[in-house]
């Protein structure tokens, strides 16, 4: 009786149980590889030594010498860099200013990334003035900018497409939360300003339209037309969740290969 009573409880205790649910290995592993991508990440970055000083240097333009030319607009010239004295390889911007309004726009955005400097925002290592220019040394992306992974990504299998891409993400969204903490909005997400480094990892950058969000409403068009929220295109304020939506475009070109307005 005793041993039958035991067979019933145990009987009765896994009807209780409830059902257990089929373990989502797939999602489980794009977990795991993002968590081994951060782990990695935060042993690489924590090796690198940047300069602490943010003050406009003695250094010159005849102190580096350009290897290339990596892009230019509206905000300035970026040159991939070698600095002569150490070899050291870095990003330059090179932004002009004539007016009182390109000086407050340079000063705004040396101010912005002294500010959002972390592990997953492109890096000011320092500035110095030359002529009508402000140079802006940042940390060199050996990789360049997304924009070119995106085909790449299209070529890899589904399960290790989406790892990728959730690892690239998650970065990009922690490095939005700390600026949003910060009280600043990008206004400019887009594959372009995301950069990929020698191990993988991604860094946020391109502050020259990021703006600090207070009483003032910023109801002016700024950024790419194609990554724009209805709200910007519609001059209404700029808040945090613009920058969201950006986000949202770019994840959907690094699933599918395509901006999602394309059409075809």
């Amino acid at each position: 009786i005793t041993k039958l009573k035991k067979v019933d409880e145990n009987k009765d205790a896994k009807q209780q149980q409830p059902a257990q649910k089929l373990p989502e290995s797939t999602k489980q592993e794009i977990i795991d590889k993002n968590k081994e991508e951060e782990n990695k990440d935060v042993k690489q970055t924590s090796a690198i030594q940047y300069s602490d000083s943010h003050q406009i240097s003695k250094s010159s333009y005849n102190d580096f010498r350009v290897i290339k030319k990596l892009g230019s607009g509206s905000q300035g010239r970026v040159y991939h860099v070698m600095m002569n004295s150490t070899e050291e390889e870095f990003a330059m911007k090179k932004e002009e200013y004539f007016s009182d309004e390109d000086k407050e726009n340079v000063n705004r955005e040396i101010e912005q990334m002294k500010k959002l400097e972390s592990r997953f925002t492109v890096r000011l290592i320092h500035v110095f003035q030359e002529h009508q220019d402000m140079c802006l040394v940042m940390e060199f992306c050996s990789q360049g900018d997304l924009r070119k992974f995106i085909l790449e990504l299209q070529k890899k299998p589904i399960k290790e497409r989406l790892m990728r891409v959730w690892a690239i993400l998650s970065q990009v969204i922690r490095a939005l939360d700390f600026m949003h903490s910060q009280g600043i909005v990008h206004r400019d997400i887009k594959p372009e300003n995301i950069f990929v480094m020698d191990d993988g990892s991604v860094r946020l950058g391109d502050f020259g339209l990021a703006k600090e969000i207070s009483s003032r409403d910023y109801a002016t068009m700024a950024g790419t037309k194609v990554y724009m929220a209805a709200e910007v295109w519609l001059y209404k304020k700029t808040d945090y969740a613009s920058d969201i939506f950006s986000v949202g475009i770019v994840a959907a070109e690094l699933v599918t290969g395509k901006h999602p307005y394309e059409t075809g």
